[in-house]
């Protein structure tokens, strides 16, 4: 029997429900206000949905900070057969610390088809652009990749090696990447095109680059 995709906008609710039986989940707490405690209480219950195959987990804008960002990794590096993922923590205050243990966290989830992961505004930086480079040079079945990283401070060194990461992704046929405000000039677009030449499925490419020292 096939489950329908269950969908959750109270945090209460998602985490009294039968969470060992999901496999298909959306969660939207968009600016709920649930801050580090909630996302500690989201993490653990995550946590115990051992069969989750599909993720779409909606938490911008509620100041889960470091710690929260943290209780979601804990959650997330068990996700081992997960396949689709959608994750947006975008305006969060979260640290280089808490960008790392996303990063490496979502480096187990190797059975991924799909991901789009929404870190705009995270304090990112160039450490944390070779953190989530190692995680898709893990996950290196992905067919489909949206991220959005504005304003996260990784410059040239940062896309250079993230685009070299990407360059690894083989199986890649859907990009869509927004990199807006990132100090980013003639050095690291050149290093990207580049190592995208490398993606030889790729039939659907977005790329945002406004508002970067190239331009």
């Amino acid at each position: 029997m096939i489950q329908l995709q269950q969908f959750y906008d109270n945090l209460q609710e998602f985490v009294k429900s039968q969470l060992s039986l999901h496999t298909d989940i959306e969660i939207d707490l968009s600016v709920s206000k649930i801050g580090s405690a909630g996302a500690l209480a989201l993490g653990t219950a995550l946590a115990n949905c051992k069969k989750l195959q599909n993720l779409n987990l909606q938490i911008q804008q509620n100041k889960i900070g470091t710690d929260g960002a943290l209780a979601l990794s804990y959650a997330l590096e068990r996700f081992t057969n997960l396949q689709s993922l959608i994750i947006n923590i975008r305006d969060n205050q979260i640290s280089y610390e808490g960008v790392s243990a996303i990063c490496s966290a979502l480096a187990n989830c190797n059975n991924l088809l799909y991901l789009a992961l929404d870190l705009q505004n995270s304090q990112m930086g160039k450490d944390g652009a070779s953190d989530l480079g190692k995680c898709l040079i893990a996950c290196n079945k992905i067919s489909t990749l949206i991220m959005n990283l504005n304003y996260t401070q990784f410059g040239d060194e940062g896309i250079t090696v993230l685009g070299t990461a990407m360059g690894n992704c083989t199986n890649l046929s859907s990009l869509n990447l927004s990199l807006s405000n990132n100090k980013i000039g003639d050095s690291g677009v050149s290093v990207l095109s580049s190592c995208l030449t490398n993606c030889i499925h790729i039939s659907k490419l977005e790329l945002y680059l406004q508002q970067n020292t190239y331009f």
